[in-house]
């Protein structure tokens, strides 16, 4: 049994692993070596999924040796996980933590300093990777959140005194959200990690200048940005039953992705309520659709809306039916909170290449800037009620105009394409280990 007194002991002891660098410098021998750290993998599914599921889909297994160290497997694996992980390469070196282990090490851990991601899954992601690495790693690359990953990277990159990479796909500690969960012990271990990390790859260009504000210990040549993106392949197994509508001569306004705290709907249902409380030709002649999970408060809000005949749910859809849904919409629509203005939620890309018109509720930030570039719909502001009902009436006459995005754009933003620039990335600062 792990006693409270045995996970302080497993902490601290990985801790001085780390701290001290224990192990002795690298001797290359073949191809190099590099651990990848995170915490959701398929066959979970969640938006924070995709990138790192990119990121070792088209991996080079005949350049690197690649393990990736992840949290255990879900307790429900759906179609849509089931579709990421048979995408995976068959060669792809996966270790998971103990579920086992993560649950006995849960109560013990609660009396030691919370990051996020708690220090249960800390230890429990540490130990997994210790006993799943065949050799020491030459690079250690961990991508966020959870940020217990980043932890362990910094641990393991110490102790073994590889290089160091951290992902942020999401910021830490100066994230809006609640979905990450910061106090002031992670404020240090955020400092320490980005004291040390060789490189900082961030997702849009706000994250990036906003974190080399916050952080004196991260410089401009430590720091890259690369975006989220799409997948092209997705389009091949798109489900016909996806695109069909319920609905019949209904415009279709379409979300598609997870509706969470960080895209809440209130406000934009509320003065929707109230347009189509004066406009019954509106409440004829469109339909909104939620399409996926969606969040306790999201959900209350759904179900508080006074017009159910304009109103379409459907629950998570595997990535192929989720595009065929998008595609066959006749307006997508995006929810641009003024928290959002440092992030381009990763649905935005696939919206952008299925060239269909947007509806984007919320002014400002990454995401107004991207839209006005592709001339890809209307931006309404918060508030402007008379705006989003000219908005709504043209989606009913058809009159949205479609994104006018680029191929060379759209080809340049492929999940492969951005997976190649972070592997080039990587190769480089092995390459440069290697001269050293």
């Amino acid at each position: 049994m792990i006693t409270p007194l045995r996970a302080r002991c497993r902490y601290l002891l990985a801790l001085v692993q780390g701290l001290l660098g224990t192990g002795r410098r690298r001797i290359r021998n073949g191809r190099p070596q590099v651990a990848f750290l995170v915490w959701g993998f398929p066959p979970a599914v969640w938006g924070g999924v995709y990138p790192p599921q990119s990121l070792c889909r088209y991996a080079d297994v005949h350049k690197v040796d690649l393990s990736v160290i992840a949290g255990p497997v879900p307790n429900v694996i759906s179609d849509a996980g089931q579709y990421l992980s048979a995408q995976l390469p068959r060669e792809l070196a996966l270790h998971r933590v103990d579920a086992g282990e993560l649950a006995r090490l849960r109560e013990a851990a609660r009396e030691l300093p919370q990051i996020d991601g708690g220090f249960d899954s800390l230890l429990a992601h540490y130990t997994a990777a210790i006993r799943g690495l065949s050799r020491p790693p030459d690079l250690v690359f961990a991508s966020g959140p959870r940020f217990e990953s980043f932890v362990v990277a910094y641990l393991l990159a110490r102790r073994f005194r590889a290089k160091l990479v951290l992902e942020y796909r999401d910021e830490w500690t100066e994230c809006p959200f609640p979905f990450v969960r910061a106090g002031a012990f992670d404020l240090k271990w955020e400092w320490r990690c980005l004291r040390s990390a060789h490189h900082v790859i961030f997702t849009t260009e706000s994250q990036r200048q906003h974190q080399l504000t916050s952080f004196r210990e991260l410089t401009p040549d430590r720091c890259s940005v690369i975006p989220n993106g799409w997948e092209p392949a997705d389009l091949a197994g798109q489900s016909a039953r996806a695109a069909e509508s319920e609905r019949g001569a209904r415009r279709r306004i379409a979300f598609v992705g997870y509706l969470g705290d960080h895209t809440p709907p209130d406000r934009f249902l509320a003065e929707v309520a109230g347009i189509l409380a004066r406009r019954s030709d509106l409440r004829r002649e469109i339909s909104l659709e939620f399409i996926g999970k969606k969040s306790p408060a999201a959900l209350k809000a759904l179900s508080e809306f006074p017009f159910p005949e304009a109103l379409r749910l459907v629950d998570h859809l595997p990535k192929p039916e989720a595009l065929a849904a998008m595609q066959s919409a006749d307006a997508l629509l995006v929810l641009n909170p003024p928290a959002l203005a440092r992030y381009l939620p990763g649905k935005l890309y696939d919206y952008l290449a299925m060239r269909r018109p947007l509806l984007v509720h919320g002014e400002g930030g990454e995401v107004q800037e991207l839209v006005e570039l592709h001339h890809a719909g209307s931006i309404i502001a918060s508030d402007d009620t008379p705006a989003l009902e000219a908005a709504l009436s043209s989606i009913s006459q058809g009159k949205l105009a479609p994104p006018q995005t680029s191929e060379q754009w759209l080809s340049a933003h492929t999940r492969e394409a951005l997976a190649k620039r972070t592997w080039r990335l990587l190769e480089q600062m092995l390459a440069s280990d290697a001269k050293s």
